[in-house]
């Protein structure tokens, strides 16, 4: 079905312009951890409760760790981000902005340094890239090990050809998830590839099929309704990015812009937007996402960071 090619309802929301500029890439969120002072707390107590032998001597401090943060984070967009062919996974980004998975992120790196004998961390270090990687891989291993990460569980529906089934397994397979063969064992529901222009029953609808937005009201015509709706599958708008919000935190919201990965999601201060905002659920806890190909396809790129829903 046409409404299940984009798994989540995006809304367009004024944005003053002057004020808010999209991120540009994945790397560090430099205004988050310059403006954010309520989550270093929280880490520091989970580092000292969680890795107590591998930080002790260790100046727990916002400068210090935001630091850390911000080196495997450039290390994350220059190596695993966008255009860099890699067979390892980036670290989602929604775990860069919790306490308890940041811990083990961070806690992972401390313990890794110690048992190794490195005197410093250094992400930038070209001749540890094996090593980084193995850090990387072992951060992995400890957020499934915690119950922070799940296995993804894809099925893959009829509207895929042969050849597309064959590409997203090997996708699959590689990054780490599993095909299942029935509907209700999976995370996510995998459909065809979206339709490159709006169709003639897409524009018949009083709904696009992309971003919800009612088209039934008098000015509507099949001329702009084929316009929004082609705009919309492009993610071009003359009235800027096309987002949602994801969550709010000490006055700043985080939002994410259709068709980019997580990793450039964006914070902007909450009175530059010009309207009302609410974070949104786009699907009932235990229900499996309803994803089109390109979902899958796009971790080869590699733009998106995981198979993560």
């Amino acid at each position: 079905p046409i409404s299940l090619l984009y798994t989540i309802k995006f809304e367009q929301i004024m944005v003053n312009q002057e004020l808010f500029k999209r991120r540009g890439d994945g790397g560090p969120d430099e205004l988050f951890w310059e403006e954010s002072d309520t989550i270093f707390p929280d880490l520091k107590a989970e580092l000292l409760e969680n890795y107590k032998a591998y930080v002790e001597g260790e100046q727990l401090n916002a400068k210090n760790l935001s630091h850390l943060v911000t080196q495997i984070s450039q290390f994350q967009e220059d190596n695993l981000g966008f255009g860099n062919k890699s067979n390892s996974t980036r670290i989602p980004a929604r775990h860069f902005y919790n306490a308890k998975s940041l811990a083990i992120i961070l806690g992972v790196i401390y313990k890794y340094r110690t048992e190794n004998n490195w005197r410093k961390i250094d992400f930038t270090t070209s001749g540890r890239m094996s090593k980084h990687l193995e850090i990387i891989a072992e951060i992995w291993g400890t957020l499934f090990e915690k119950g922070m990460e799940t296995k993804k569980r894809v099925y893959l529906t009829e509207e895929l050809d042969d050849r597309a089934q064959q590409q997203i397994r090997d996708i699959v397979e590689t990054r780490g998830g599993e095909l299942v063969a029935k509907e209700d064992e999976a995370s996510h529901i995998v459909y065809g590839f979206p339709p490159k222009a709006a169709s003639p029953e897409e524009i018949s609808s009083n709904c696009c099929p992309c971003c919800s937005l009612p088209m039934e009201s008098k000015g509507w015509n099949n001329a702009n309704k084929g316009n929004h709706i082609n705009s919309c599958r492009g993610k071009k708008f003359e009235g800027g990015d096309l987002v949602r919000m994801i969550k709010g935190d000490s006055g700043m919201i985080l939002l994410h812009t259709c068709g980019k990965p997580a990793s450039w999601d964006t914070w902007v201060h909450e009175e530059y937007l010009t309207n009302s905002w609410e974070p949104e659920t786009y699907k009932e806890v235990g229900e499996p996402l309803h994803v089109h190909a390109g979902w899958v396809t796009r971790l080869e790129n590699p733009c998106t960071c995981t198979l993560a829903g």
